[in-house]
C-alpha cells in the first residue's frame, strides 16, 4: 500500500484537493439554527402539541422591552416611548400587529348602564396632548385593574413592558430573525438617544434565538483560528519541525473543510452545540498527523533515507491510526442514540470529521512527506532494538516515569482501591449534577443579553410563559362555571409557587366583565355561580298607572357566563382568542415564570400534576405548552446522556475485544478510561456546572479520544511481552515509554480545547474545559489504573506464546 502511495503521490495530493473543493466551495451555504427544534425531535409529541397551541392563540416566542424609568413609568417622555416603540412593532412586517401588547394600545372595559364598553386605555389623540390630568387618569385605571397592574407595569410603577409576538415560522429563519433583531436595536438606540432618562432592557425567547446565532457566527470566526495557531505552536514545540507542524495543521484544516461542506451539502445547519465542530476537529484531527510527523522525523534523523523514513513509519503507524481513529469516531457515533438532532448531528458530523482526518493522514501525510529534503547519512538501522540497555541509558523522564511505574506496580492493589473510590465519587456525581436547559444561563454572567432578561425577571415578572392547556371534547365546554372555577383555582395554586409572577386566563377576563357590568362593585369580581340571580327592573301599567318594580330571576351560570362573552365580542374585544378556541372546547392558561430554568419549573410541573389529580375533572385533559418544551429537552438530555454513556462503553468494550482477541483485554482497556471519563461528573457536580445540550456530549468525547492511549498503552506492553520481556517489567517499560507520548498528546488535544473557553457562550466554554481536564485524567487513567489491572489479575495475552512472570536478566527498549 505504501509503495503506491509513494510512486502515485502527485495524483494522489492532487486527488485529495480536488476532492477537497466542492466541499469549500458549499460552505458559503451552510446556515445556523439557533433555536430550541434543533434539540427537540421534530415528531415529538409534545413539540407538535406546542406548535398545535401556536397555532390556535397566536406566537409563543416573543421579543420582551423592559423600559425603566427612575422618576417612574407616568410621565410624558415615558409613555410617548412606550407608544413609540408600540407602533415600530406593529408597522414591522415580520409580525402581526395583533400580536403585540403594551399599555398604548391595550384596550380596557367599563359598564355603562348595563352595556359593556370596550375603548382603547389610552387614545392615541391623548398620547399626543399628554398633560399631567390625563396622566393621572392613565395611572388610576391602570392601578384599578388587575389585568395591568403588576404585570404591562411593574408594582413599583417604575418598570412597564411592551411585548411583540414572533411565529416560528419567522424565528427559525437566521436571515429573518438576525433582520429583525438589527431593526430593533437601532430603534431602540435612536430611543435611548433621544429619552436619555430611560433605559430600556432588550430581551425575550424569540431574541434569544437572535443572539445566540450572532454569538455563534462570532464563535465560528474567532475560535477557528484561534484554535489554529495554539494547536500549531504546540505542535511546534512538540517537534522543532516548521514543515512538521504544517502538515497535521494542513489535515485538520481539510477534515473542518470537508465536515462543513458535507453539512451544507445536505442542508444541514448548525446548531448552538456544533460550532465547537472546528475546534473539536483540529484539537484531535491532528493527533495522527502529530504521530506520523513525529515517528517520521525521528527515524529520519537517525540516517534513515527518505522513502525508507516514510515506509518504516507508515508500517508501524498505519494500523494503530486505523484503530485509534476508528475507536474515536466510535465515541462520537454513540451521540446517534441522542434523541435531540442538535446533539445527534454533533455526532455523526465529528465522527465524518475524524475519519476524514484519517484518510489524509494515511494518504495525503505519507504521500506530502515523501517531498521533504533528505538529511544525514543513510543507514540501515532495525526500529526494534533487542539490545541490552540498563536503566540509566534512557532519558531522565523515562527514568523518573519509570521508578513511578515500580512504586505503582508495588502498590498495585492501593491504587486499585483508589481507582474504585474515584469510580464510587463519580456515581455521586452522577447522581447529584444538576441538568438545565435554560438557555439564558447559558451565557456566560455580564452578557449583555442575560443582564437584560435579568433585570426583566426581576422587575416586570420574566420574559417566558408555561402554557395550561385545558381540553374537552364538548362544544362550551369553557362556558362551564364548574370548569372556570377549576381554572380559577388552578391559576391560584400556580402564583403560590415562587418562580410563578401571575397567570391569565378566559377566567381573568370573564371576572372583570362581571365586574365593570355590576358598576365595579367588589363583590361581583368573581365568576358567576352555577346557577345566579339576576335583577330586572319591570315596567307595568295598571288602571292608567305605570309601576315600576324590581323582579329577581334565577339563571344558570353558563349562559351569563355566554351572555359575557358575547357582549365582550359585540363590543369589539379582541382578546378571547389568546385564551379560548372558537367553539369553547379548548382554553389556555398563560402562567409567567420569573426565570427560564427548566429545573424549577419541572418541581412546579410535578406540584402541578399531584393538583390536578386531586382537583381537577377527571373528564377534562390537561397538557403544558411553550416553555414546557424546555422540560422536554432536559428529560432529553438525560436520556442522551444515558443512551451515549451505555452505547460508548459497549461499543468500544466490544471493538477491543475483537482488536485484542480477548474479551477480558476488551474490558481492560475500556474501564479506566469509562471510569477516568465518569469522573468528569463529579468535576461538573463541585464546579456547578450544569449537564446540559453541550456538556452531554463530553463523556463521549472523552471516551472516544481517551481510548486512544489505552491501545497505545496496551499496543506496546503487547510488544514488550512478544520480545520475551517479564510480565511485570513490561508493565512498567511500557509505561516509561508511552508516557512521553500519551501525556503529550493529552496536553496538545486538551490545550486545543481549551480554546473553547473563549466562546460567548458559557456552555461552549465548559466543553472546553471539562474536555481538557478528560483528556489528562483519561491519559492517567491509561498509565496508571490499566498497568494495575493488567498486574493483579494477569489476564491471558492472545499472540503471546509465554509469559515470564520473573524479571529478565535485560531490559528491552523499542525506539
Amino acid at each position: 500500500m505504501i509503495n503506491l502511495i509513494l510512486r502515485y503521490r502527485i495524483v494522489i495530493i492532487i486527488f485529495l484537493i480536488s476532492c477537497s473543493i466542492p466541499f469549500a466551495y458549499n460552505i458559503q451555504y451552510l446556515t445556523k439554527d439557533a433555536g430550541v427544534s434543533s434539540l427537540v425531535p421534530g415528531d415529538h409529541p409534545d413539540f407538535l402539541f406546542s406548535s398545535r397551541v401556536e397555532d390556535l392563540f397566536g406566537a409563543t416566542d416573543e421579543i420582551v422591552v423592559g423600559v425603566n424609568s427612575k422618576s417612574g413609568i407616568y410621565t410624558k417622555e415615558a409613555l410617548q416611548l412606550i407608544h413609540e416603540l408600540t407602533l415600530f412593532f406593529e408597522e414591522l412586517d415580520e409580525i402581526d400587529e395583533d400580536d403585540v401588547l403594551s399599555i398604548t394600545n391595550v384596550d380596557d372595559m367599563e359598564g355603562r348602564d348595563g352595556e359593556l364598553i370596550i375603548d382603547p386605555l389610552i387614545e392615541e389623540d391623548s398620547l399626543e396632548e399628554l398633560n399631567e390630568q390625563i396622566i393621572s387618569k392613565i395611572r388610576k385605571k391602570i392601578r384599578a385593574n388587575p389585568l395591568f397592574r403588576g404585570k404591562l407595569v411593574s408594582e413599583d410603577e417604575k418598570s412597564a413592558v411592551v411585548l411583540a409576538g414572533v411565529p416560528t415560522e419567522i424565528g427559525i429563519e437566521e436571515d429573518t430573525i438576525m433582520a429583525l433583531k438589527e431593526k430593533t436595536l437601532v430603534k431602540l438606540n435612536e430611543l435611548r438617544q433621544r429619552y436619555p432618562g430611560i433605559s430600556l432592557d432588550f430581551s425575550g425567547p424569540a431574541m434569544l434565538k437572535a443572539f445566540i446565532s450572532e454569538y455563534m457566527q462570532n464563535d465560528l470566526k474567532n475560535l477557528f483560528p484561534l484554535a489554529i495557531v495554539t494547536v500549531a505552536l504546540l505542535i511546534f514545540l512538540m517537534l522543532r519541525s516548521f514543515t512538521g507542524m504544517l502538515v497535521p495543521i494542513l489535515v485538520t484544516l481539510f477534515a473542518v473543510t470537508w465536515t462543513f461542506g458535507f453539512k451544507a451539502m445536505l442542508g444541514s445547519p448548525i446548531t448552538i452545540v456544533e460550532t465547537a465542530i472546528p475546534v473539536v476537529l483540529i484539537a484531535i484531527g491532528c493527533a495522527d498527523g502529530i504521530h506520523i510527523i513525529s515517528e517520521f522525523l525521528s527515524i529520519k534523523r537517525k540516517g534513515k533515507s527518505l522513502p525508507d523514513a516514510v515506509k518504516t513509519t507508515m508500517k508501524l503507524l498505519t494500523l494503530p491510526v486505523l484503530l485509534t481513529s476508528a475507536t474515536t469516531s466510535l465515541g462520537f457515533a454513540s451521540l446517534v442514540t441522542a434523541p435531540g438532532v442538535s446533539i445527534r448531528n454533533m455526532g455523526i458530523y465529528l465522527a465524518f470529521g475524524v475519519m476524514v482526518a484519517m484518510l489524509f493522514s494515511l494518504l495525503f501525510i505519507p504521500a506530502l512527506i515523501s517531498f521533504f529534503k533528505q538529511s544525514g547519512t543513510p543507514e540501515k538501522t532495525p526500529i526494534l532494538d533487542q539490545s541490552s540497555t540498563n536503566h540509566h541509558d534512557h532519558g531522565k523522564f523515562e527514568m523518573v516515569v519509570s521508578d513511578l511505574a515500580s512504586w505503582l506496580l508495588a502498590h498495585k492493589k492501593s491504587v486499585a482501591g483508589v481507582s474504585l473510590l474515584f469510580l464510587f465519587a463519580s456515581i455521586f456525581g452522577i447522581l447529584n449534577i444538576t441538568v438545565e436547559s435554560d438557555e439564558v444561563r447559558y451565557l456566560k454572567p455580564g452578557n449583555v443579553f442575560r443582564a437584560a432578561t435579568e433585570s426583566i425577571q426581576d422587575n416586570l415578572g420574566g420574559i417566558t410563559s408555561l402554557d395550561i392547556v385545558i381540553e374537552s371534547g364538548n362544544t362550551d365546554a369553557m362556558k362551564d362555571p364548574k370548569l372556570l372555577k377549576a381554572m380559577e383555582g388552578l391559576q391560584q395554586f400556580c402564583e403560590q409557587d415562587e418562580l410563578v409572577s401571575y397567570s391569565l386566563s378566559l377566567v381573568d377576563l370573564i371576572k372583570r366583565i362581571n365586574y365593570v357590568l355590576h358598576d365595579n362593585d367588589p363583590r361581583y369580581e368573581r365568576l358567576p355561580n352555577e346557577t345566579e340571580e339576576i335583577r330586572r327592573l319591570i315596567t307595568e301599567h295598571k288602571k292608567g298607572k305605570t309601576i315600576n318594580r324590581e323582579v329577581t330571576e334565577t339563571i344558570p351560570g353558563h349562559l351569563q357566563v355566554a351572555q359575557f362573552l358575547l357582549l365582550y365580542e359585540m363590543s369589539g374585544g379582541e382578546t378571547l382568542e389568546q385564551y379560548v378556541d372558537p367553539e369553547y372546547k379548548i382554553s389556555r392558561i398563560s402562567v409567567r415564570l420569573k426565570d427560564m430554568s427548566s429545573q424549577r419549573l419541572k418541581l412546579l410541573l410535578e406540584k402541578l400534576n399531584s393538583y390536578l389529580t386531586e382537583n381537577f375533572p377527571e373528564n377534562i385533559n390537561v397538557r403544558y405548552a411553550n416553555h414546557y418544551i424546555r422540560v422536554v429537552m432536559m428529560d432529553l438530555i438525560i436520556d442522551s446522556q444515558i443512551y451515549s454513556l451505555i452505547t460508548v462503553l459497549a461499543t468500544i468494550t466490544i471493538l477491543m475485544s475483537i482488536m485484542f482477541r480477548s474479551p477480558i483485554i476488551g474490558l481492560f482497556t475500556a474501564l479506566p478510561v469509562f471510569t477516568a471519563v465518569l469522573f468528569n461528573f463529579t468535576l461538573m457536580w463541585l464546579f456547578n456546572v450544569t449537564l446540559n445540550i453541550g456538556t452531554s456530549i463530553i463523556a463521549s468525547v472523552g471516551m472516544g479520544v481517551g481510548i486512544d492511549y489505552a491501545i497505545h498503552y496496551f499496543s506496546r506492553f503487547k510488544l514488550f511481552l512478544k520480545i520475551g520481556g517479564a510480565y511485570d517489567e513490561s508493565i512498567v517499560n511500557a509505561v516509561s515509554q508511552t508516557s512521553r507520548a500519551i501525556l503529550s498528546n493529552a496536553s496538545a488535544v486538551g490545550i486545543g480545547f481549551l480554546v473553547l473557553l473563549f466562546s460567548q457562550y458559557g456552555v461552549i466554554a465548559n466543553i472546553g474545559w471539562i474536555t481538557a481536564v478528560s483528556m489528562f485524567t483519561t491519559a492517567f487513567g491509561s498509565l496508571i489504573i490499566l498497568p494495575s489491572l493488567l498486574a493483579i489479575f494477569k489476564p491471558n495475552i492472545p499472540g503471546v506464546s509465554s509469559v515470564q512472570t520473573a524479571p529478565s536478566s535485560q531490559s528491552v527498549t523499542v525506539s
